[in-house]
This record gives C-alpha cells, sequence and structure tokens, in this order.
C-alpha cells in the first residue's frame, strides 16, 4: 500500500476522493515514467501475492496512458498490463470480468500489433465462461468470428479458426 501511495504521487488520479494522498502532484513531464512505475509495482505486488494491490497498480497505469499521448513503446506496455490484469483476474475465475478488461485494452488500439493476442485471450476467457454457463456459447462464437474478420493475417488467426471449428463440432454432436 506504500508503494502504491508513493506511485500515486507521480501523476496519476486517484479513483478514490476518500484517499487524498493517492492525488497528483502537478507535474509537466510525461506520463511514461509514471506509467512504468505503476506497472512495476503491480509486477511486484503479483510477485508478492497481493492481486489486489496488483490489480489497481495497473488498472492505474491503463488510466494514466489514456489521459496523454503516448508512444507505441508505452502503449505496449499499456497492452500488456491488460494482459497481467487479465491473468489475475483468471487466477480467481473471474473469466467474464477478464474478457471484459481484454476487450478494453482490443478497443483503445484495435490496430496495435498485441490486440489480436488481446483479443484471442478474451475469447478464451469467454469459453471459460461458456464451459459452466451455455448462454454465454453465442457470445464466445461471436468473439472467435470477430477474431477471424478482424486479425485474419494475424499469427492467432489460425488457433481462432481451430477453436471455431471445434465449437461447430461439438454443437452437431
Amino acid at each position: 500500500l506504500a508503494e502504491l501511495t508513493l506511485v500515486g504521487a507521480t501523476g496519476n488520479r486517484a479513483t478514490d476522493p476518500a484517499k487524498p494522498e493517492m492525488d497528483p502532484v502537478a507535474s509537466n513531464d510525461s506520463n511514461a515514467g509514471a506509467i512504468e512505475i505503476l506497472i512495476r509495482t503491480g509486477d511486484n505486488a503479483t510477485r508478492e501475492k497481493r492481486s489486489d494491490d496488483a490489480l489497481l497498480a495497473y488498472r492505474k497505469a491503463i488510466a494514466a496512458a489514456q489521459e496523454s499521448e503516448q508512444t507505441d513503446a508505452v502503449w505496449r506496455l499499456v497492452l500488456q498490463a491488460y494482459l497481467k490484469v487479465a491473468r489475475l483476474l483468471e487466477e480467481r475465475q473471474e473469466y467474464r470480468e477478464a474478457a471484459k478488461e481484454l476487450l478494453g485494452g482490443v478497443n483503445i488500439l484495435p490496430q496495435h500489433e498485441l490486440a489480436p493476442w488481446l483479443q484471442l485471450q478474451a475469447a478464451w476467457c469467454m469459453a471459460q465462461v461458456a464451459a459452466t454457463s451455455p448462454e454465454a456459447l453465442p457470445e464466445y462464437r461471436q468473439l472467435l468470428e470477430q477474431h477471424l474478420q478482424n486479425y485474419a493475417a494475424a499469427p492467432t488467426a489460425n488457433q481462432a479458426l481451430l477453436w471455431l471449428a471445434r465449437l461447430a463440432e461439438s454443437a452437431r454432436n
């Protein structure tokens, strides 16, 4: 928590008005340094099995990046942060929320080279939801079809095609 409090003062807006110590210090510098610090803080919290702190740090990094224009390198870090958030949510078996987070990253930068990976991971998360809630099957199928439509040339397209074929085969049986 102390790390997050310190990082909160590096230029990121607190979402909880009850914690004024997390309000930003005015700075004219780029957010890139703050974003990297937040991601490292999240990585450290993950290693220490403090998933709530890690989620907070990653989400603050994502929010900080969206507040101003960033370089491609920073956006790569942010999309990786989306993947890290999803991984933590998957560990909690919160697959629908993980898919929502991943699709949020795809929506921000749909043409980025990491977008197909996020979208395919979102489909995988929805497959986990569909395994216990059959009403999620149409959403899973739609994600796979969108993947093939939007990222047909991506290295992930073959995997999406395979999953779609398996889904069709299981529907016939």
